[in-house]
């Protein structure tokens, strides 16, 4: 049995890493996106509490923005 040195999944059970680039200050669950993150724009549109209608990103990564 092989297990992975990282975590020690068995290979077998293990899943496959798929990668994604996540834009500096994103504060988004990854897995809430599809195979791309876009990147944050310079204003949040629309209330704090809705995805901003330009980017998708939520208010938070905007605060966190670099």
């Amino acid at each position: 049995m092989r297990v992975c040195r990282n975590c020690g999944v068995a290979e077998d059970s293990h899943c496959l890493a798929v990668w994604l680039d996540v834009p500096d200050g994103c504060q988004c669950v990854a897995s809430t996106w599809g195979d791309i993150i876009p990147p944050i724009c310079d204003a949040h549109k629309g209330a704090d509490a809705e995805n901003c209608g330009t980017c998708e990103h939520d208010f938070d990564c905007h605060a966190k923005r670099p």
